[in-house]
């Protein structure tokens, strides 16, 4: 059960990020700060929306030390993915899913002293090294130019929010009860509280209106967010029914699901998402997505 949830999520996650590419490709000047913060309060009205018709329980606002913690963190996250959006290849930024399952299956079995089969462990072995293969070279075995320090800073950032927030949230759901669109209804008003200081000394309000408008910016957002929303509720749902380290492990599959969506989007209805699908890189990917495939098989 939790795998088809984990799946599900994967491909609204997967409309929801290429929309979200195709939006900022098209305007690669427009306000970073803006963009985020209307992406990401459209993104918690969703939250509010879902958890207010009951679909995954009773909505809640309830607040912790660490929660403010993880909120705070979410704003750093959310600028920074606009930042990726704006410069590497949609299904390169999924790169933090790569790493993050052997990361995952470290706390889980030397920390939290879980137990996962050989066969698990070897799955998700598989699923690091076909995510690998999306962020090289084809033939030389170095990472693409556009992984700088920075790029990588960023993904590491990321994987230690990942670590935060899910086993927050597994520690509030089992100890407080605390369900999905209350867990992050809580953290989306943190994190807008959290965007206020940099939008004063930014001193630039009147971007906020503008982006909005330009080129349907917040209609696209809406449509994007609300495929991102029910994908983060699904997602979390499977972590109350599995380990942690088990449904990051599928969220290598990503880029298979990914690359499928951005190929349909781009090449079959025109969309421009600035996705490579020519030569030693499609075959790349091939190969990443043949072994992500085996990987996410081992895994279940």
């Amino acid at each position: 059960m939790w795998s088809l949830l984990a799946a599900g999520s994967l491909v609204l996650g997967a409309f929801g990020d290429t929309v979200d590419k195709i939006v900022v490709v098209s305007d690669k000047a427009i306000d970073t700060l803006a963009a985020t913060i209307w992406r990401n309060f459209v993104w918690g009205l969703w939250i509010g929306a879902f958890g207010l018709v009951g679909l995954f329980g009773t909505i809640e606002v309830s607040f912790s030390p660490l929660m403010v913690v993880i909120g705070i963190l979410w704003t750093g996250n959310a600028i920074f993915y606009t930042y990726l959006l704006k410069r590497i290849e949609i299904t390169s930024e999924a790169a933090i899913s790569y790493a993050a399952p052997f990361l995952y299956l470290l706390i889980d079995v030397v920390i939290l002293h879980l137990g996962l089969t050989t066969l698990q462990m070897l799955g998700i072995l598989l699923l690091v090294t076909g995510g690998l293969m999306f962020v090289v070279v084809p033939g030389k075995f170095r990472f693409r130019k556009e992984f700088t320090p920075l790029v990588w800073g960023i993904f590491l950032y990321n994987f230690a929010l990942g670590v935060v927030e899910y086993y927050g949230f597994k520690y509030h759901f089992q100890g407080q009860g605390l369900n999905e669109p209350s867990f992050y209804f809580s953290l989306w008003i943190i994190m807008m509280i959290a965007f206020l200081p940099p939008l004063i000394i930014k001193k630039d309000h009147a971007a906020l209106w503008r982006v909005a408008r330009e080129k349907h910016y917040l209609w696209n957002v809406t449509i994007s967010k609300g495929f991102d929303a029910l994908a983060s509720l699904l997602w979390l749902r499977a972590m109350i029914l599995a380990t942690i380290s088990q449904v990051q492990a599928l969220s290598a599959l990503y880029p298979v699901i990914l690359l499928g969506v951005v190929f349909v989007l781009q090449q079959e209805l025109g969309f421009k998402a600035e996705e490579e699908f020519s030569g030693k890189r499609l075959a790349f990917k091939l190969g990443g997505i043949a072994l992500l495939a085996i990987g996410g098989f081992f895994v279940q």
